[in-house]
C-alpha cells in the first residue's frame, strides 16, 4: 500500500493523492485530520477525500499517534506527499513526513514542487510532476533499498547534522 500523512486540505493535495493511488493500482491509506487553522477545508475533506473512501483501495485511518505513524510509513511501499499538486501556489518549505517516512525506511512519491526536489534525491523517492507522472513513476519505488532511506535520513537529518548546519549559519 502507499500511504498519505498530514493535514488534510487542498495545499498538501490529499484527493490527488487518491487519483495517483488509484492510477497506479495501488491501496492508500490516509492518516490525518483536515486542515482549518486558517482556512477551513471541513468541504474538502467531506467531498473531495471522505467521499472517495471505499475500504478497498482508499482507507481513512483517521489521526494517529507516533507508534502508528511509524507503523503506517514503515509498512507502506512508499509515501505519497503530494504538496502543490492542487495549489501550485503553495510551495512546501518543508514536510516533516519526509524525514519520518525515510527514517522509517520508506521511500517517498513526491511532486516536484517545493522542498521536496531540494531535499530528496532518486537514492529515496521517485518523482513526477503531475498526478499521471507519478502515478507511472511509483511502481519503481518499490525497487528502492529501504535501507538506503534509513541512511539518507541518518546522514541528512540527523539531530547533529541539523544542529550543525544551524550554528554554520
Amino acid at each position: 500500500y502507499l500511504v498519505w500523512i498530514g493535514r488534510i486540505g487542498p495545499k498538501k493535495a490529499t484527493a490527488a493523492a487518491i487519483r495517483i493511488a488509484r492510477l497506479a493500482g495501488l491501496p492508500l491509506v490516509i492518516a490525518g485530520a483536515p486542515e482549518n487553522r486558517h482556512h477551513p477545508t471541513t468541504g474538502y475533506f467531506n467531498d473531495e477525500v471522505l467521499a472517495q473512501v471505499d475500504e478497498r483501495d482508499v482507507f481513512f485511518f483517521g489521526v494517529c499517534n507516533e507508534a502508528e505513524k511509524q507503523e503506517l510509513l514503515g509498512g507502506a511501499r512508499a509515501t505519497l506527499f503530494t504538496t502543490g499538486l492542487e495549489r501550485p501556489d503553495w510551495a512546501e518549505p518543508f514536510g516533516r513526513v519526509i524525514m519520518e517516512s525515510l527514517a522509517c525506511g520508506t521511500p517517498l512519491g513526491a511532486h516536484l514542487h517545493g522542498s521536496a526536489s531540494e531535499v530528496l534525491t532518486p537514492e529515496v523517492a521517485v518523482f513526477g510532476a503531475s498526478v499521471e507522472e507519478l502515478a507511472r513513476a511509483l511502481p519503481s519505488a518499490g525497487a528502492i533499498d529501504r535501507g538506503a532511506c534509513r541512511r539518507y535520513a541518518e546522514r541528512t537529518f540527523s539531530r547533529e547534522r541539523m544542529a550543525a548546519a544551524y550554528a554554520a549559519l
